[in-house]
């Protein structure tokens, strides 16, 4: 019975350690596995992160030659942009032109006219000069000769009061007055267009708009015709930070669009400053036929315009609405059919 159960002991001694055997090699086996796993895996991801640097470079090689495409496309974009800007500035510049050409030809017309008349009324003083030379120069002979002195002075007096009676010296005074005048409206024009332009000012400055409006308004005469400007001023108008040329160039183009809205003979344009909390605003009213809500919508758009064919480029409020945004401000349109519009230009104070 004892040696029976030594030997299921030994035999169940023997299976034990059979199995722990087994379960060693099974272990062994599994972390050679592991081992080879890891190993692979290690150079999978060796693989792949080799991968994947390459195809970050090449990725960033890729988005620096699309950046540099987008960047140059912007380029043309914007160059394209100037040049449109560019060109609305030159057709304004012969408008302007035009105007300024017409407005200086009048009173240069009268001048000029002025100057024949007063050339003419001066033949008769240039006798006078003359005949009082002769008499200076008998009096200063010796001995005096009275009765040819007595012969000139006679001849000096008659030419006087003809020329006297003639009215030619009252008729030079008036003409010569006329003259000053309207070399006076030159200067005033000329000093406008400075104001208008403003080119010794290229940056924002803190600037009253009101001498802009003012010189805009002498400067688009030509195109305003008749037409009644109402001026409705702030007299404690707050100054605006802005560039005042580019403002300039702003109400240019309302005021022209106003002018071509409306009747020369009862057209009538209202342009009224005003405080806000935030700025300024400055609004345009005329009594013209007015526009229809497509029209409103696409006033802003480049190139689109209701003036007949060659009569405009379509950008002038395109462009008035870039400066405005580039001032940090806004434009709102108010318009109904036959009843005319408000252009009205909010603008911060900085």
């Amino acid at each position: 019975m004892a040696s029976t159960t030594s030997f299921h002991l030994a035999e169940l001694s023997k299976s034990w350690g059979d199995w722990l055997n087994q379960l060693s090699s099974e272990r062994d086996l599994f972390n050679q596995m592991v081992l080879v796993y890891i190993a692979v895996l290690l150079l999978f991801s060796g693989f792949i992160a080799i991968k994947l640097r390459s195809l970050y470079s090449s990725l960033d090689l890729e988005v620096a030659k699309q950046t540099a495409k987008v960047e140059e496309a912007y380029e043309e974009l914007s160059q394209s942009e100037k040049n449109l800007m560019q060109s609305e500035k030159m057709a304004s510049l012969g408008q302007l032109v035009a105007g300024v050409a017409h407005e200086i030809n009048t009173p240069l017309g009268y001048i000029s006219c002025n100057l024949d008349t007063v050339r003419s009324n001066m033949s008769g003083v240039g006798s006078l000069m003359k005949a009082s030379r002769i008499m200076s120069e008998i009096i200063t002979q010796k001995p005096l000769d009275t009765k040819k002195l007595s012969e000139v002075v006679k001849s000096n007096v008659l030419a006087y009061r003809n020329l006297e009676s003639s009215g030619a010296l009252d008729e030079t005074s008036e003409l010569l007055n006329d003259s000053t005048h309207g070399l006076q409206e030159i200067t005033n024009l000329v000093g406008s267009l400075k104001d208008f332009s403003r080119l010794d000012n290229s940056e924002a400055t803190p600037t009253d708009v009101h001498p802009g409006l003012d010189a805009t308004i002498k400067i688009c005469a030509n195109e305003l015709g008749d037409r009644l400007v109402v001026k409705k001023y702030a007299e404690d108008l707050q100054k605006n930070s802005c560039i005042p040329a580019r403002l300039n160039q702003v109400f240019m183009n309302i005021l022209n669009n106003a002018a071509h809205a409306t009747e020369e003979a009862n057209g009538i344009i209202e342009i009224e400053t005003a405080n806000t909390e935030s700025g300024i605003r400055i609004s345009f009213t005329d009594n013209g036929q007015g526009m229809d809500e497509s029209t409103r919508s696409r006033i802003f758009d480049p190139f689109f315009t209701t003036k007949e064919i060659n009569s405009g480029t379509g950008l002038g409020m395109s462009i008035a609405h870039k400066i405005i945004e580039s001032h940090g401000g806004e434009i709102e349109v108010q318009s109904e059919p036959g009843t005319g519009t408000t252009i009205s230009l909010l603008l911060p104070l900085a």
